[in-house]
């Protein structure tokens, strides 16, 4: 299990049959290790269209308490290819409700938002959590505040760190700032606009 987390943190955007074939592992053993580590909250496991001719691909993330127990950090950066495919769809989901979309748009006041979309009326901001922490999604969140977006949309790929998120949120903003925030989880994607 351990060496099978190794991977996954190192490795972040190899997909499910790659991280069998790293560790020389069958199908059926590392689904027992995958759903042992899952039981334990220490993975998610996502499905992506990443595949050829978007065919689906799963991942591995790891979950804020698999870093926490290995003592490791969450990777730093724009984002891996879950990021991106996770942009790609909120994107494609917001265009077709009569959005403007723009993929890691510059705020001017020293943050990036993950994903901007506006309709003339309302401005959105999207950030996306793959795997981080929630000191940096509130640092995420205050740059979007700032940057006077009416909706600020978290979306995270790990339950846990969702609420750990939720719970820093509520001594960290003002009732006016939490009353434009909204933090969902993947599986939410299809309520962000």
């Amino acid at each position: 299990q351990q060496a099978f987390l190794d991977c996954i943190i190192q490795q972040p955007d190899t997909p499910v049959s790659e991280v069998y074939k790293t560790l020389a592992l069958s199908w059926r053993k590392g689904n027992q290790i995958r759903d042992a580590l899952t039981e334990q909250g220490l993975i998610v496991e996502i499905e992506t269209r990443l595949g050829r001719a978007g065919r689906p691909t799963k991942f591995f993330i790891p979950t804020f308490a698999a870093l926490e127990i290995l003592g490791k950090e969450p990777p730093a950066g724009r984002g891996g290819v879950i990021h991106r495919y996770i942009q790609h769809l909120v994107e494609e989901g917001a265009t077709a409700k009569g959005f403007t979309a723009q993929c890691e748009k510059d705020l001017g006041n020293g943050g990036i938002v993950d994903v901007h979309l506006e309709n003339g009326q309302v401005r959105i901001a999207v950030e996306i959590a793959v795997a981080s922490k929630p000191s940096r999604e509130l640092a995420h969140i205050r740059h979007c505040l700032a940057a006077g977006y009416d909706r600020v949309f978290d979306i995270f790929a790990d339950e846990g760190m969702l609420q750990r998120t939720q719970e820093a949120l509520r001594g960290e903003l003002s009732a006016e700032e939490l009353g434009r925030v909204r933090l969902l989880h993947l599986s939410k994607l299809s309520s962000l606009v």
